[in-house]
């Protein structure tokens, strides 16, 4: 039987020296917070209030989608909304570099 090594073996491993290990995306939730939520307050995420904006333009409502959330990934709900929060996290990365390199 073959087994997989752990990422912080795999990290270690001679042929990876002096890679640089990449750094989690902190932007990124793979899965929604739960309301209700205060719309005065910033208890949500920006890209997880753009996410929530595009799935309701899409008919999905934040009661369809946090009755979702007990299902994680098997949900094809939670699979949409995360497909919108990552196209919104990758957006806003371009949209840095490409500010990166206007302003130098």
């Amino acid at each position: 039987m073959v087994s997989t090594l752990p990422p912080f073996q795999i990290r270690d491993c001679k042929w990876l020296g002096g890679v640089d290990w990449p750094n989690p995306e902190r932007k990124f939730r793979s899965l929604p917070m739960k309301g209700p939520f205060d719309p005065d307050a910033d208890q949500v995420p920006e890209i997880e209030k753009q996410s929530r904006i595009e799935l309701g333009l899409l008919g999905i409502s934040d009661d369809l989608l946090e009755s979702h959330i007990e299902r994680g990934a098997r949900s094809h709900i939670i699979g949409t909304y995360r497909i919108l929060n990552h196209r919104f996290v990758l957006t806003y990365l371009i949209l840095v570099q490409l500010f990166i390199y206007w302003t130098n």
